[in-house]
């Protein structure tokens, strides 16, 4: 089942990057998949905080958006 709440949906967004050991992840919910893409460049700055252009350039690049789906087992 998508994972929904008020009007929203859960988008998990992942960037594997050479420069970090571990996948980033981060969850966010927004209107739409195009809302997340638009709005990467600031939701990165938010959540690392003081990162270089070339890191951020990379991220952004390398990021993959997924919907979020979960079943009650």
């Amino acid at each position: 089942m998508k994972q929904e709440k008020d009007g929203k949906t859960l988008y998990h967004v992942q960037s594997i990057t050479e420069w970090h050991d571990d996948p980033y992840d981060m969850f966010v919910w927004a209107q739409s998949e195009s809302d997340v893409t638009k709005k990467l460049k600031k939701l990165y700055k938010e959540d690392c905080g003081d990162i270089d252009n070339t890191e951020l350039k990379d991220l952004i690049e390398n990021s993959n958006i997924y919907t979020v789906y979960a079943e009650e087992v």
